[in-house]
């Protein structure tokens, strides 16, 4: 198994680097940049909601997404 190397950032420092990142970012940086932004339109559409999984679990879900997303 190769080694994995990579920075811890806390989620509040995080954000902001992956929202100002621009031309020539990182790809890892790019993924995680479009993740957020689909992230922050489901919940300005209200389409997350919190629920319990199968084994009573607190988890977030996701729907109903309208066909035309």
């Amino acid at each position: 198994m190769l080694p994995v190397t990579g920075l811890y950032a806390p989620l509040a420092d995080g954000l902001p680097a992956v929202h100002l990142a621009g031309d020539g970012a990182d790809p890892t940086v790019v993924f995680w940049q479009r993740a957020v932004h689909i992230a922050l339109q489901l919940v300005r559409a209200r389409l997350i909601h919190p629920a319990l999984d199968e084994r009573g679990y607190a988890v977030w879900r996701v729907g109903p997404v309208p066909a035309d997303a």
